[in-house]
């Protein structure tokens, strides 16, 4: 079948609708004489919904979805939803394709117009209605309008419950669309007992292999997930693809989808040879079902790749990206949001590599497209430009980097509100480059705020509020505040071995920049206590004892024939760089942070020798 099938069948399907509203209007003389040629001035009402249902039908079966095709086709032919007028109906089902197609202004202006007429015929509280209000506020959320489409959920929830009883399936559905809200909210507790009720309501009425259960533990997973908590997380998310792989076989779409959020899982914990085999399996079958340029296979193929940028595999990501870059323009439009995504993503291991003139081009072209498809303030557009202002700062652009970062988190302020998880990240951003600059009181002001509302917001042992107080500790060290930065080190050395473990990198980090701050206040006993743990511990890691790079502390500070604390302090160093390089590479961030403080180090020895 023609791969460009479906540029042609949207604007027919969108020609079709317009003729109808002319032709059912008036003023039959305003019908258009756009696509498709066969519409005419004497065509029918019901002619022209037989050519929208030819084109649907042909939309669907293109791209495989043989299921929503049979789902759309046993909905038309059923009588839940009533209508006085063809146009209406047409109308509404139109709305479905534009949500395909990720158009959701069209597809509100829809559902708006439907409701309007289904509120005439029949009444608000008619399950005509209820279903219209219920996708209208799916296409509200879609388009971040978060409050709006709350309020609608809420709206249609309370009424399905008075009108068709708590435990309907409508009424379930509307439980759900509040949950999704909850928890881009953060209110974790509240969407966690939306979605364990409509679970176990599901489970128990309708069957464990049901759709509509699979579903929700599908959902209930993701949240878990999220929320870290992944032992649970994966063990709904194998129910699922246990049940989906036994009633729907293993290449299903919905089948694949739940083997392909099962791997998110796996990414999320850093398990990324799991993770990665999953994807692979997902890709192959995607191929094999639906073809190697189906929107499916290309976010699959995209995943995948993201799976070889978390174990560094820099050659094989950019390949696979680069190859699903320029598919997604052919197959989806150099402006899909699909598109840039993938392009974002190429962006940022060309920033991995180092490339950063690359991932600068790549990021300019990903902010200027947003901001004409989707607007300046919106949140995809403000995490690209938040993203260029990074590379900006990696080519020691300082000015560009922290005109750019300023501008994205007042944006983020107004449009996300000051508590975002991405307000605070692009806070943590600019106070970087404050600090590059040696502007650390500006850093230390906007590091506070960033650890006070992260506290506040998700609590003080989230990974994300340990990661600010780290950073303000170094703020405090680098003003030399020692006894601030020695207290607030201590705190976070020990959180982050409670909540991440002793042998987690963000740990190590930790403990070496405190061994710095130590370092530079000549207390030598203390550094090298700190650097011995992290040698122990980082020589006790899987897979990073099986070459003894360096047979030990005392050895080496022999080898380097030095004597007196500062050089024996300064060879232990050394030896966590030589484990950094060998276990993570020569351009990890780590390596190149503890290779930074060993040049800086040598520096100060080579100060107080020549003093």
């Amino acid at each position: 079948m023609d791969r460009n099938l479906e540029r042609r069948i949207i604007p027919h399907l969108h020609a079709a609708f317009n003729n109808a509203v002319a032709y059912l209007s008036t003023n039959p003389e305003s019908i258009s004489n756009q696509p498709p040629p066969i519409i005419s001035k004497g065509t029918s009402g019901k002619y022209l919904y037989r050519l929208f249902e030819i084109c649907e039908g042909w939309y669907f079966w293109m791209w495989g979805k043989v299921e929503d095709f049979r789902r759309y086709f046993l909905m038309w032919c059923s009588s839940n939803i009533e209508s006085g007028s063809d146009i209406w109906r047409l109308a509404y089902k139109l709305g479905p394709i534009y949500r395909k197609q990720q158009h959701y202004s069209w597809e509100e202006a829809i559902y708006r117009w439907a409701l309007s007429e289904a509120k005439m015929r029949f009444s608000q509280n008619h399950p005509a209605s209820l279903e219209i209000v219920g996708d209208l506020a799916r296409s509200i959320y879609a388009q971040k309008r978060n409050d709006e489409a709350l309020a609608w959920y809420n709206w249609t929830y309370t009424v399905r419950k008075n009108v068709l009883g708590s435990t309907h399936r409508a009424t379930m559905r509307a439980l759900l669309g509040i949950a999704h809200i909850y928890g881009e909210e953060k209110r974790f507790e509240e969407t966690e007992q939306l979605l364990f009720t409509t679970y176990t309501w599901r489970e128990k009425k309708l069957g464990k292999e049901d759709f509509l259960t699979l579903n929700s533990a599908s959902i209930l997973g993701t949240l878990l997930s999220d929320e870290g908590e992944y032992d649970k997380a994966l063990e709904l998310r194998n129910r699922a693809l246990v049940g989906y792989e036994k009633s729907r076989g293993v290449k299903h779409p919905d089948t694949l989808d739940s083997m392909h959020n099962l791997a998110g899982t796996y990414e999320k914990q850093k398990r990324w040879v799991e993770a990665e085999q999953l994807y692979v399996q997902v890709v192959e079958t995607r191929k094999t079902v639906f073809g190697q340029e189906h929107p499916d296979t290309l976010d699959s193929m995209h995943y995948l790749a993201r799976a070889y940028i978390g174990q560094e595999r820099w050659v094989e990501a950019e390949q696979l990206c680069v190859q699903v870059v320029e598919t997604s323009k052919t197959v989806l439009g150099q402006e899909h949001p699909d598109t840039l995504d993938r392009i974002y993503t190429l962006a940022f291991t060309y920033g991995k590599r180092k490339r950063w003139v690359d991932a600068e081009q790549l990021s300019v072209q990903v902010v200027e497209t947003r901001k004409t498809v989707l607007g300046q303030e919106h949140p995809d557009t403000l995490d690209s430009m938040h993203y260029l202002a990074w590379t900006y700062a990696n080519q020691m652009r300082w000015v560009e980097a922290e005109q750019l970062c300023v501008q994205v988190v007042e944006t983020s302020k107004t449009v996300l509100g000051h508590e975002h998880p991405d307000t605070l990240d692009r806070m943590y951003t600019l106070a970087w480059t404050y600090g590059k600059q040696k502007r650390w009181v500006e850093a230390e002001q906007l590091s506070v705020q960033i650890v006070e509302t992260r506290k506040t917001v998700v609590s003080q042992e989230h990974p994300d509020t340990l990661g600010s107080m780290h950073y303000l500790a170094g703020t405090y060290a680098n003003q030399k505040r020692w006894v601030e930065a020695e207290q607030l080190f201590v705190q976070v050395v020990e959180m982050k071995k409670t909540v991440l473990g002793q042998e987690h990198p963000y740990t190590l980090d930790c403990m070496q920049d405190f061994a710095d701050a130590y370092f530079n206040q000549e207390r030598w006993a203390e550094a090298e206590q700190l650097l011995i743990q992290i040698i122990e511990t980082t020589q006790k890691m899987p897979g990073r004892n099986q070459i003894d790079i360096l047979p030990g502390a005392t050895f080496l500070a022999r080898e380097y024939k030095l004597q007196g604390p500062i050089k024996k302090t300064i060879a232990l160093m050394a030896q966590i760089v030589a484990l950094h390089s060998y276990n993570l590479g020569k351009d990890h961030p780590f390596t190149l942070a503890s290779m930074d403080i060993l040049a800086q180090w040598k520096d100060k020895l080579e100060v107080s020798r020549m003093g």
